[in-house]
């Protein structure tokens, strides 16, 4: 039986085409900004930090802001002006807002100041806006380094929320962010695209919640060059471009660093479910991603991860699955598009372990709603991959 088997470090592996890797590491490889795990050291900079008092938002066919009508005057920090074909509701100030309710045409528009930080809760909010982004923050306090945030992006506890947004020649996502972003919370986000989902130009970190990102390009996207990171540390992430023709799961131009949760990366065309330009370091958590490219994972990571290429691409829905040396199983999944590669890494993954992959065949387990599955028997046997 051909089997793929852990390595360590200390060995060079040369990776063809239908090769299989799967490699547990030691130590992690940082920029001069992160910290092993992609957080840095906070900055000196005196901020106007988001204090107690919160201000109510409430969307529908009249925006109310703490419970009268929302004004058109500029001096305001909530006030409302008009886009081209959308409604633009502008926050210029320091503070925690909570927006609810439901509108369409509509753009959350955040232009405060450079010292300033900004909280968004979103508390059951659903906002469409098809002429431009729906959530678009041009400005507020920047740190220095990756693993902080001037903007916060928060969802509040037993929520739902669906953010469905466009782009302009200028900002390319639904909610996009020239400064770093902060995601968390209890609550759930989905945000659908027309191009890609989330954008940052700087840093992203996403700490807790369900965050499930359908797109026609980049699902997530930080794209500072040498310079931005994505850290995930916790939570559910579904980042999915599989539907578009020209985008990866996830793409950072500078570092990913994958700490905790769970993690799922689809692409389109021909692209990765998760890239990086300097590497991504998974240190912890579930990731599972597929696409027609592997970028693969990184050499500093501390957890160990199967990295698998095929000859030929695979439709969508076709069966793969896992077994290690004992014949248990790892994973099934059937994926959500065509694709040639994937990555899984999990604290199941064990150094010195070897494991083989079937493709086809039949398994009994329960999948979840991306296409995994990792408690299964098989009934009916694949074809043993090389």
């Amino acid at each position: 039986m051909n089997k793929t088997t852990i390595i360590s470090i200390a060995m060079v592996l040369l990776l063809l085409a239908g090769s299989i890797a799967v490699i547990a590491y030691n130590g992690l490889g940082s920029d001069d900004d992160s910290d092993d795990d992609g957080s840095s050291d906070q900055d000196d900079t005196e901020i106007e930090t988001a204090d107690d008092s919160t201000v109510s938002i409430v969307l529908g066919t009249e925006v109310t802001v703490n419970g009268t009508a929302i004004t058109t005057n500029a001096s305001s920090e909530v006030y409302e002006s008009s886009g081209s074909g959308y409604t633009i509701i502008n926050i210029v100030d320091s503070g925690t807002y909570d927006i609810s309710g439901t509108a369409d045409d509509i753009q959350i528009y955040v232009n405060a100041g450079d010292t300033d930080e900004v909280v968004l809760v979103l508390n059951g909010t659903n906002i469409t806006c098809d002429a431009s982004c729906a959530i678009l923050i041009v400005n507020a306090y920047e740190p220095d380094a990756a693993g902080e945030a001037g903007v916060t992006i928060k969802m509040a506890s037993g929520t739902e929320s669906t953010i469905e947004g466009s782009h302009t020649d200028e900002y390319d996502a639904a909610i996009d962010s020239v400064v770093s972003l902060l995601i968390e919370g209890d609550g759930e986000l989905n945000v659908i695209a027309d191009n890609e989902g989330i954008e940052t130009w700087r840093h992203l970190t996403i700490e807790s919640g369900i965050v499930a990102i359908t797109s026609d390009e980049d699902a997530i996207n930080a794209n500072e060059d040498g310079v931005s990171t994505i850290t995930i540390n916790g939570g559910t992430v579904f980042a999915d471009s599989s539907s578009g023709s020209d985008g990866d799961g996830i793409d950072s131009n500078g570092y990913i660093y994958i700490n905790g949760g769970v993690v799922y990366g689809f692409s389109s065309g021909e692209n990765c479910g998760i890239d990086s330009d300097l590497g991504t370091i998974i240190n912890g958590g579930m990731v599972f991603a597929t696409g027609k490219m592997n970028d693969g994972a990184s050499a500093s990571s501390d957890q160990e991860f199967i990295s698998y290429s095929l000859n030929s691409v695979l439709s969508a829905n076709k069966l793969v699955y896992v077994l290690n040396d004992d014949g248990d199983c790892v994973l099934a999944f059937k994926t959500l598009a065509a694709y040639s590669s994937f990555i899984f890494s999990s604290s199941e993954l064990s150094n010195g372990e070897d494991y083989s992959i079937y493709v086809g065949g039949s398994v009994d387990g329960t999948f979840d709603a991306y296409g995994l599955c990792v408690s299964f028997t098989v009934t009916t046997a694949g074809t043993l991959q090389n």
